[in-house]
């Protein structure tokens, strides 16, 4: 879980996993700092779609000046996981269907994953 702090205030979020097959969850909780805060969780059709509100979410707070102080651990997780499981299945179900592959490489690209460039590289 993320924590941004202004001006005696915090923020914090967290995005969770499932939230049924194929939905996540953000937790927030905010409140005066040293108080425990008012929690709240939204749950979101797709995975994709809780970390699009995610970011969002992250951007507004700090326009409006929150700064980040503790960094999140590991709260994108579960839908990252889920995500490459998905994709991993997909080859697994067509090994010859370069398509897969090429997604999978894309995937790993936007992660970070210096594996997306070596896969689509051997695509190429």
């Amino acid at each position: 879980m993320a924590r941004y702090e202004l001006a005696g205030a915090f923020w914090s979020i967290a995005l969770g996993g499932r939230a049924g097959r194929s939905g996540a969850t953000l937790t927030m909780t905010a409140g005066k700092i040293g108080n425990k805060g008012r929690t709240t969780t939204r749950t979101y059709a797709s995975a994709g779609a809780a970390e699009a509100a995610h970011d969002e979410l992250v951007r507004e707070k700090l326009r409006a000046g929150y700064q980040l102080v503790e960094p999140p651990a590991a709260d994108r997780v579960p839908v990252a996981d889920a995500a490459a499981a998905a994709l991993e299945a997909s080859i697994a179900a067509d090994p010859s269907d370069p398509a897969a592959y090429a997604v999978y490489a894309d995937w790993l690209q936007r992660q970070g994953d210096p594996r997306g460039e070596l896969i689509a590289l051997q695509l190429a």
